[in-house]
């Protein structure tokens, strides 16, 4: 019983220790569980912190990339800018450079014309003397003219007895001096000139070289253009505008003054039997007077001295200017543009808003002068003055008469004034008109010296780059610096009134100018041709229209210019020229032909040998070259397609002079 119970108690102490530790271990157990729950917890929200860290670190990279991605768009951006402005640094640089050349170019340029100016400031002021010298010796000249002019009038009723002779037949040598011309004007009686106590000599090398470029000319004309009015020399045919054998007249004076008679004869046969005006239809009124009536009233004059006085040639000029008289119809009396030579019907072109154009209006009173002197009948002479009247008594205060004139009024319808196209020969015929109808209507004279006066104030100007002197357009008041080739025969023009002027040197010093400057024209060109004109500006002369169609204005200028001072300088101007076109425009099968662009060399061509080549240019231009006693200018004076009209004497009825 002692050892059943004394195994129970030790059972129970086992037993009591056993859940002791049981109980432990569970609370272990537990506290670990709890330890690792907590942990798993704590882990769990450590994972979830985490997690959302590892979210914002990977959107702040994203971020990071995107801006990164941006930054090397905008460095890229920044770069390729950079790059450019690096290429356009490197461009302006160059540019720079380049303008630096050429402003140094311009500056060697420039201080080279200038010493070229000053050079020819010395070589002016020179010939400044010189002409002054001239101006004293002409007015003396002149007072003693005059002196002896007023003994004639005293001792003169009539003519002068050498004016019998008009009528007579005569013949002048194959190459003509000049000194045998029907109705020459006495000493006493002739117009004042410029250089007239200085002699020129023919250059015969010269001048031949000029024939031989007029016969080639005209031969050419000859065998393919016959009875046209103008040759296509590329082309070896005729054409036609006026529809009246243009070259055919208008050669007739040149072939009289370079002593081909016979084929002057030819000229002459044709125009008789072939020269009709019954069915021509509408024409230029100014052209066909110009051309045609001056051209066949000079070759009246001239076949007087070469042979005998051939009436069926004013009987021609009879007939055309019967049919032009008609376009003086007008409420005002200036005439029509145009006119229907078989119906008499006038008009004026549209684009000039129905005005006519002043050069058309003021360049016909030479030719209906002589048309009365010749016939006899003063209708001619009366109608084409009173153009002049008219224009008188709208004449501006400055003298500088406008493009345009109404027809209907007489009044002047424009403030454009030019001295080049549709201007030019209207001033020109001022004094021109006046010398050749013997000196005698002082308000003609007046005309001239209000307008010349305002040419020489308004637009008479000096370039400031090169120094050339230049005749420019006004508009409105305000200068056109602009050109005219046919604005060259300003200094014919103040050559042939210098004399009569109150400045006369002044005037040539002016022609000298021009003179130079139509030369530079055709120098300062690769082909060594003009332009038909040239512009002033900041960069000097330059070409404006740049074609040429053989204008004999420059080589007009000269020609005066060399009859007035027999400076050679002229005569190598001239010679110039002529080399260019030799070189360039000679057609072999015959002709010559004008350019289309001056400023290249060798220039393109065209197909036209103007008829005012034959008339003009190869006129002036052999008259270059001639002494004086060819075509003397105190016994002629010419036309503006420089026919050559014989002086009225101021003495007896006015009309002395001529055949």
């Amino acid at each position: 019983m002692r050892t059943a119970k004394a195994i129970g108690k030790k059972g129970s102490g086992l037993c009591s220790r056993t859940s002791i530790i049981l109980y432990i271990l569970i609370l272990v157990l537990v506290y670990i569980v709890a330890t690792m729950s907590l942990a798993a917890s704590s882990a769990k929200k450590r994972i979830a912190i985490l997690e959302k860290e590892k979210l914002e670190l990977a959107a702040a990279h994203d971020e990071d990339h995107q801006a990164h991605s941006e930054d090397h768009k905008a460095l890229s951006v920044e770069q390729k800018k950079r790059e450019a402005d690096k290429v356009f640094l490197a461009s302006q640089s160059e540019q720079l450079a380049a303008d630096l050349e050429v402003k140094t170019k311009a500056l060697k340029t420039a201080k080279s014309a200038q010493d070229k100016l000053k050079e020819q400031l010395d070589i002016t002021k020179q010939k400044a003397e010189e002409l002054k010298k001239l101006a004293k010796e002409a007015v003396e000249k002149a007072k003693a003219d005059e002196k002896a002019k007023t003994e004639k009038k005293e001792a003169a009723d009539a003519k002068p007895a050498d004016k019998k002779e008009d009528k007579e037949g005569g013949r002048r040598d194959k190459e003509p001096s000049g000194t045998k011309i029907k109705g020459a004007l006495p000493e006493g009686d002739k117009p004042l000139l410029m250089g007239s106590d200085k002699k020129g000599e023919a250059d015969l090398e010269r001048q031949a070289a000029v024939k031989a470029m007029f016969m080639h000319s005209w031969d050419g004309y000859k065998k393919f253009a016959w009875g046209t009015d103008e040759l296509m020399p590329r082309t070896r045919a005729g054409h036609n505008w006026l529809n009246q054998g243009g070259s055919i007249v208008d050669s007739m004076s040149t072939l009289a003054v370079m002593g081909e008679v016979e084929e002057f004869k030819k000229n002459a046969e044709w125009v008789k039997a072939q020269l009709h005006f019954e069915a021509k239809g509408d024409v230029s009124f100014f052209e066909t007077t110009i051309r045609v009536l001056g051209g066949l009233l000079s070759a009246y004059e001239f076949s007087c001295d070469l042979y005998a006085c051939d009436e069926g040639l004013l009987t021609k000029a009879k007939d055309i200017g019967d049919r032009l008289l008609k376009a003086f119809n007008t409420p005002s009396g200036l005439p029509y543009a145009s006119i229907n030579l078989a119906s008499g019907h006038g008009s004026t072109p549209g684009w000039t808003g129905g005005a006519a154009i002043l050069a058309e209006v003021a360049t016909v009173q030479m030719e209906f002068s002589a048309l009365s002197k010749h016939t006899g009948d003063p209708h001619y002479e009366e109608v084409a003055m009173k153009c002049f009247r008219t224009l008188e008594k709208n004449h501006p205060a400055n003298g500088l008469m406008p493009l345009y004139v109404s027809v209907q009024t007489g009044a002047y319808t424009s403030n454009h004034v030019s001295l080049g196209a549709m201007g030019d020969s209207a001033f020109e015929y001022l004094i021109k008109t006046w010398i050749l109808r013997g000196r005698r209507e002082q308000w003609l004279k007046d005309m001239y010296d209000k307008s010349v006066d305002g040419i020489q104030k308004h637009l008479v100007k000096t370039a400031q780059i090169d120094g050339h002197v230049y005749v420019a357009e006004n508009k409105g008041g305000s200068p056109i610096h602009k050109m005219d080739h046919l604005a060259c025969f300003v200094a014919g023009m103040f050559v042939i009134g210098a004399p009569y002027s109150n400045d006369p040197t002044g005037h040539l010093t002016s022609a000298t100018g021009v003179a130079e400057t139509c030369f530079q024209m055709y120098h300062k060109q690769a082909s060594g041709l003009s332009p038909e004109n040239v512009e002033f500006g900041g960069g000097g002369m330059r070409a404006g229209a740049v074609y040429n169609i053989q204008r004999p204005e420059a080589v007009e200028a000269w020609f005066y210019m060399w009859r007035a001072t027999k400076d050679p300088i002229w005569r190598d101007h001239g010679w110039a020229m002529y080399q260019a076109f030799e070189k360039h425009c000679k057609v072999e099968s015959g002709g010559y032909v004008g350019v289309r662009d001056v400023r290249v060399a060798p220039p393109p061509l065209d197909d036209t040998q103007q008829t005012f080549w034959l008339a003009e240019t190869l006129k002036y231009l052999y008259l270059l070259f001639s002494d004086d006693d060819t075509i003397p200018l105190d016994q002629y004076v010419f036309n503006t397609e420089a026919h050559p009209l014989k002086i009225w004497s101021s003495v007896g009825d006015g009309k002395g002079g001529g055949g």
